[in-house]
């Protein structure tokens, strides 16, 4: 008995939608690699600040963010206050003991730089950061060697960003050591903003909705793409299906798969037969 024509429509249909999927993500994430390969991003537009006084020494962690298109730059710079020499025997700040402070740029602007009100509130940076959980996650350790640095996280993606790197140097030197990314070229001076790296660290979110926008695009390239290939199957006397030759069939069946002939694969087949 001959499988209705639905039935192999229904399963090209399941194959295409995973194939679309699957070139999708692959897709989103080719741009995110790609975004991750510039190395400047734009002006600020937001600042956060998280103090600790300790004994000895008051730790400020600055953290000023960038937009740019396609990519999201998270810049923090650490410093040390001591009262008189550093303490030698000083240990890591307890970041646990500090909060958040968010500020928000105003228009005015002195030398090319945003000026930045007073703190608005007690607000974390966003969640895809590694700072975003710095006063709650006891495993993370940012004290930088010398008790000053430079550290930057970088998401990549568009329309949203679905991958990351993590990046630490020291102050006032283009030079970073790259965390969940591979590093292509380093930040050969300051004029370079970050290294060039592909990022590695997966923001699901991100990840997900990238690939539901690339989705519908897929599957139009790869619907057409079938169609074109079905209709020169079917216009050499194959099977649409399993690309069978049907020159020689004159039954309605085809005899490798059993999908049902179209009568233009038929005639053509017989056609083919006649003329040779």
């Amino acid at each position: 008995m001959p499988r209705p024509r639905s039935f192999f429509a229904l399963h090209r249909l399941v194959k295409r939608l995973i194939t679309c999927l699957i070139l999708a993500a692959i897709l989103q994430y080719v741009v995110a690699a790609a975004f991750g390969l510039l190395s400047s991003y734009s002006g600020d537009t937001g600042r956060w600040d998280l103090q600790i006084r300790e004994p000895g020494y008051v730790a400020t962690l600055t953290m000023t963010r960038h937009h740019s298109f396609g990519r999201e730059v998270l810049a923090a710079s650490f410093s040390l206050i001591s009262s008189g020499r550093f303490p030698a025997n000083a240990t890591p700040p307890d970041w646990s003991q500090g909060r958040w402070q968010q500020f928000e740029p105003v228009h005015a602007v002195v030398e090319n730089r945003p000026i930045f009100s007073s703190p608005i509130e007690q607000h974390a940076p966003p969640a895809w950061s590694r700072f975003a959980t710095i006063c709650t996650d006891p495993e993370f350790d940012y004290y930088p060697t010398g008790g000053w640095g430079n550290c930057l996280e970088v998401a990549c993606g568009w329309p949203f960003c679905a991958a990351s790197y993590f990046g630490c140097g020291p102050a006032g030197l283009g030079n970073y050591v790259v965390r969940e990314g591979v590093m292509i070229s380093n930040a050969a001076s300051t004029s370079d903003k970050t290294p060039r790296a592909v990022p590695l660290r997966i923001h699901w979110a991100g990840t997900i909705l990238n690939t539901l926008i690339y989705a519908p695009a897929a599957f139009v390239l790869l619907s057409g793409a079938s169609w074109f290939h079905r209709h020169l199957r079917r216009r050499a006397g194959r099977c649409v299906n399993c690309n069978y030759d049907l020159r020689a069939t004159t039954t309605g069946t085809c005899p490798e798969c059993g999908a049902a002939i179209t009568p233009r694969a038929t005639s053509s087949a017989h056609s083919d037969a006649t003329r040779h």
